[in-house]
């Protein structure tokens, strides 16, 4: 599961949306000091199992020093306890009891990425935080960053596949 889409990348400040070119702007939209995410720096960010908390600030954290430094980093890590992420613009008032989820062991934090609740235990996650494009949307963006993760999986031998959309899922009641 990604916690920033490739399954949710986690992308730095920026105009996600784009909009009208402006003066001193390259023909494509972007700054000349803004590279495609294909050709920007890039570093690789392994870390140790971490509590839901530090695994959310840590990705924050990233977030921030990207759009301070237009470097991007692809970040690998995994969850020290069971922990409930709840998407950034979700509501969680009246839906989730935090009694129930200390008493049965797992953490509740707030992702700094849309989406649903996702439960995270026993599973490797991945975290890109990158400057954001000046033109395009989110959705392409997050296309760009899991054809670049297809793409070093395939060559690192990883037998690599695009999942078909499922459509949405139904809301949990």
């Amino acid at each position: 599961h990604p916690a920033f889409p490739l399954g949710t990348p986690v992308l730095a400040r920026g105009r996600p949306g784009g909009g009208p070119r402006r003066p001193g702007r390259h023909r494509n939209g972007r700054h000349a000091s803004q590279p495609q995410l294909s050709v920007m720096r890039w570093h690789l960010l392994i870390t140790p199992p971490l509590p839901g908390a530090d695994n959310m600030a840590l990705d924050e954290a990233l977030l921030e020093r990207a759009g301070a430094t237009g470097e991007a980093v692809c970040r690998v890590y995994s969850w020290s306890r069971p922990t409930l992420s709840l998407g950034r613009n979700q509501t969680a008032a009246g839906h989730y009891d935090l009694a129930l989820g200390r008493e049965l062991g797992v953490d509740i934090v707030r992702r700094p990425t849309g989406g649903r609740a996702v439960l995270h235990h026993r599973e490797i996650t991945y975290a890109v935080a990158a400057p954001a494009p000046e033109t395009g949307s989110l959705r392409e963006s997050y296309a760009a960053v899991n054809r670049l993760l297809h793409d070093a999986l395939a060559r690192l031998g990883a037998a690599v596949r695009d999942a078909e959309p499922a459509g949405r899922a139904p809301v949990p009641s």
